[in-house]
């Protein structure tokens, strides 16, 4: 699994030798709030197929924190958790 934007996605020689590579489109929020990639993936959700299969209570949330993580630098003077917390506006 990789990630790439669109421009070097078609920049990519597909070959018959080569493993099968499939784009796929993934919304993503810019800015580094969390209630904001809550929502996009509850939005996918919705639309999807898995609609109707049960979910966690807390399975958005984490997943939402660690994209948002994942896109974060650690700080020198504080933990990355509490600036992932002052970027979703929390104080």
């Amino acid at each position: 699994m990789a990630h790439s934007n669109e421009s070097e996605w078609l920049k990519i020689p597909h070959k018959d030798n080569e493993p099968s590579s499939t784009a796929c489109t993934w919304p993503r929020c810019l800015l580094p709030r969390t209630d904001e990639e809550i929502r996009i993936y509850d939005k996918m959700l919705r639309a999807s197929t898995l609609a109707e299969s049960p979910c966690a209570p807390q399975t958005l949330r984490t997943l939402a924190e660690f994209t948002v993580l994942s896109r974060l630098t650690v700080p020198e003077n504080s933990s990355v958790y509490s600036k992932l917390r002052a970027y979703n506006g929390e104080t």
